[in-house]
């Protein structure tokens, strides 16, 4: 009977299998796949190969999640088994529950890295631990489709790791969850170092802002400047209500944000910020003056501070706003909407110091995240290097208890 195989588009090292029938006289499916992958035996690279009668199969046999059986040469997944949890499953069961309460841009971010973890689908959850975490890792690096700009695969170990804490939680307490620090720094395709914080130098802050100023549409001015000032997420600035504005005693309260489509880029109003606390924020005088002269001139029927024709505004266009704006002065090592949210850290903890406070500001969970959003700036270092110099003039002055010198 003749045979042959195609390539299957974007999967390497994995072949679609035809037959040809003389009575038809045309090329069949044949329903089965045989794949290729390279293995260590003996600290030798050994080349293997097997068919398999589902796509799924040929893809964990790529992975390493399917072996040869030693006895019958008939190839199998180890996990296979009709009891227990498949990660299929899992994930059907972590969406009916967790897509209750995360928004619709958080739902479209989930879905467009789920089918990244398609080939542990087969698997059986309890099976999942850090030598299958080894293998799916090199599996994404080495041998998975990917576009050139692909630095990493984090997102897609965070996803991993929120579905099977999921399962921990919910139906084994034993079940340890097995991806490591060394997955993530397996899973990075590029060896570049950490980028530092990016945020608007100190001596483009006011220029951008007068761009802004004289942009033929007002609203993008006074919508900078509340961002900036009070360190504020897109979203929340965009979801903020003149009734969360407290004009006499200059405090702002944050209770609910904007969030976008991923697709679409339709805005939707979560009457709740990201981390579902309601915050409440000092508002400088600067900022104070500047909403009130924008509410003189607002719509007093509309109960967003800023928006279009009634309606939220548009991420998108925002960003597209800014970075003219940008392009203006003649900026191009930053760009998009956060850049004032990082602005506004990095300036805060260069004047204050303050850097748990700077933390509380952003509503950060932890200062490790903080972290990334505050940049080191010349005179902290200098202000270290005097209090050093400080230090030590003290200890060598003859106030100082003396010396003792060696021989």
């Amino acid at each position: 009977m003749k045979r042959k195989e195609i390539a299957v588009k974007n999967q390497p090292g994995i072949y679609k299998v035809f037959f040809f029938d003389e009575e038809k006289q045309k090329w069949i499916d044949s329903g089965s796949y045989r794949a290729i992958r390279r293995s260590v035996r003996d600290g030798k690279s050994v080349k293997e190969q097997a068919k398999f009668s589902s796509f799924d199969e040929a893809k964990l046999f790529r992975t390493g999640f399917l072996n040869k059986s030693a006895s019958s040469g008939v190839h199998r997944n180890e996990p296979d088994s009709d009891e227990g949890l498949t990660f299929e499953k899992l994930v059907q069961n972590w969406k009916e529950f967790h897509f209750l309460r995360i928004d619709q841009s958080t739902r479209e971010f989930y879905e467009r890295r789920l089918p990244h973890l398609d080939c542990l689908n087969p698997v059986l959850v309890e099976t999942i631990n850090p030598k299958r975490i080894d293998e799916l890792v090199k599996y994404w690096v080495l041998n998975y489709p990917k576009r050139k700009d692909r630095k990493n695969f984090d997102k897609e170990l965070d996803l991993l790791k929120v579905i099977l804490n999921f399962y921990r939680r919910r139906m084994d307490a034993k079940f340890v969850l097995p991806i490591f620090d060394e997955h993530y720094k397996a899973a990075r395709i590029s060896g570049e170092a950490n980028q530092p914080v990016r945020s608007l130098a100190k001596s483009d802050i006011g220029p951008f802002f007068q761009t802004l100023r004289a942009h033929r549409n007002p609203i993008y001015y006074p919508l900078a400047l509340t961002q900036f000032c009070l360190g504020l997420r897109i979203g929340e600035v965009c979801g903020l209500h003149w009734k969360d504005i407290d004009f006499k005693n200059r405090v702002v309260k944050i209770v609910s944000t904007i969030t976008w489509s991923h697709n679409s880029h339709e805005p939707t109003l979560k009457l709740r910020p990201k981390n579902g606390r309601a915050r409440f924020l000092g508002m400088p005088e600067a900022l104070a003056k500047e909403l009130e002269t924008w509410k003189k001139w607002s719509d007093p029927k509309v109960e967003l501070v800023f928006h279009d024709s009634g309606q939220p505004l548009i991420r998108k266009t925002i960003g597209e706003n800014y970075n003219r704006a940008l392009q203006v002065i003649g900026v191009t090592y930053v760009s998009g909407t956060h850049i004032l949210r990082k602005t506004a850290a990095t300036q805060a903890n260069r004047v204050t110091g303050d850097f748990f406070a700077v933390s509380k500001l952003l509503d950060h969970a932890t200062p490790d995240v903080t972290m990334r959003y505050v940049e080191e700036v010349d005179d902290q270092k200098r202000k270290v290097a005097k209090a050093l110099d400080d230090v030590f003039d003290e200890l060598i002055s003859s106030k100082a208890a003396p010396i003792n010198r060696l021989d």
